[in-house]
């Protein structure tokens, strides 16, 4: 389920290109760059969702439920 247009995020998180909204049951990445979103995906079994980590010595971006770690994009190249 996507985020309603007066949903608040929960948390985010900001890489070099990309600012990361997490959403109870959504994760919804925008580029820095064009404005547009990337990446958006629902993760209704997991819910609620709880945060984002930006992990720098593992170069991922990490979401987490009371359930589980969710890795959610690899930051490889985004120097």
């Amino acid at each position: 389920m996507a985020p309603t247009e007066d949903e608040v995020p929960a948390s985010f998180a900001i890489t070099m290109f990309h600012i990361v909204f997490m959403y109870a049951t959504n994760i919804t990445v925008v580029s820095k760059h064009s404005g547009q979103v990337v990446f958006n995906n629902s993760f209704e079994k997991l819910r609620p969702l709880r945060g984002v980590l930006l992990d720098t010595r593992k170069q991922q971006l990490l979401g987490f439920s009371h359930k589980e770690k969710i890795m959610i994009a690899s930051l490889q190249g985004e120097d």
